[in-house]
């Protein structure tokens, strides 16, 4: 099933969580269908203080560039929209996210008027459920400046206890903050993300969480902000695995390893109380 669709102004967001809730349907890939869903849009530029309670929540610092995680910002009602486009066969809600890799090709001043094209596929069928990747590009003054790429899946109905990642050797301690409960409110507000899993228990429980969880991406920005004190220059590269879902208030320690040969170092946003790992990545910073 394939789709283009063209924006000349972002997508509501809200809009379309409640479009979400009435969503009927299916829960599964059909088998044997296949997504191919593009969409662009252009002229897309930072609010400033939208931005500035941004940084504020996810702990960046003032830069005079837009922070690398923060085109997926932008980006938002345009991936909401794709999600909703009938040639997607699955229901919106539900789906988990899985992987986010961001790469920075030249640096993106706060002004900077971006135009974005996203590409939607299907991707890989297994017991656990369906993958799906979704690749966003980001172009200013006509060059490519930033991409991400992003996976998720459409679980499968659960079949016994799931295994839970285990704890692995770990790095040393580079931070650690409190989550409070309303993180996941307080990010809503600045990203436009109103996913009920992120509110509060009595809306993340029929989705099987006992307490509301935090958002992965507010879990990214977060570790960014502790990994990379000056703004990122061409070249830099942020990667991340979601393992475990962060349950709102909590604890948590971004460990981070030494460099390795190539520049990178490894990462990881453990929590604070038993040491189990709610994401690990690698951070490769650009030149400047």
């Amino acid at each position: 099933m394939g789709a283009r669709l063209r924006f000349d102004a972002p997508p509501s967001i809200a809009g379309c969580y409640l479009r979400a809730a009435l969503d009927r349907r299916p829960r599964r890939l059909p088998a044997g269908d296949a997504v191919a869903i593009e969409a662009e849009i252009s002229g897309l530029q930072a609010d400033p203080a939208a931005l500035a309670a941004y940084r504020r929540v996810c702990g960046l610092p003032d830069a005079s560039g837009l922070p690398l995680t923060y085109p997926h910002i932008m980006a938002g009602g345009v991936h909401m929209a794709m999600l909703l486009e009938p040639a997607f066969p699955v229901r919106l809600l539900g789906l988990v996210h899985l992987a986010n890799d961001i790469e920075l090709f030249d640096v993106l001043p706060v002004e900077a008027e971006l135009a974005l094209d996203c590409r939607l596929a299907s991707g890989r069928s297994k017991a656990r459920g369906d993958e799906f990747q979704l690749v966003t590009e980001a172009r200013h003054q006509g060059a490519l400046a930033w991409r991400e790429t992003m996976r998720f899946l459409v679980p499968a109905p659960r079949k016994g206890r799931r295994r839970q990642p285990e704890a692995p050797d770990l790095p040393p301690v580079a931070a650690a903050w409190d989550v409070p409960a309303d993180t996941g409110r307080r990010y809503a507000r600045v990203s436009g993300d109103w996913n009920p899993i992120h509110l509060a228990g009595l809306a993340a429980r029929p989705f099987g969480f006992p307490r509301a969880i935090a958002h992965g991406m507010w879990s990214l920005a977060r570790c960014l902000g502790g990994l990379a004190p000056a703004p990122p220059g061409p070249g830099t590269r942020l990667e991340a695995r979601f393992l475990k879902p962060l349950l709102l208030p909590g604890r948590v320690e971004l460990r981070v390893a030494e460099e390795d040969a190539a520049g990178a170092r490894e990462y990881w946003l453990v929590s604070a109380v038993d040491g189990s790992p709610h994401l690990k990545g690698s951070w490769r910073p650009g030149g400047h």
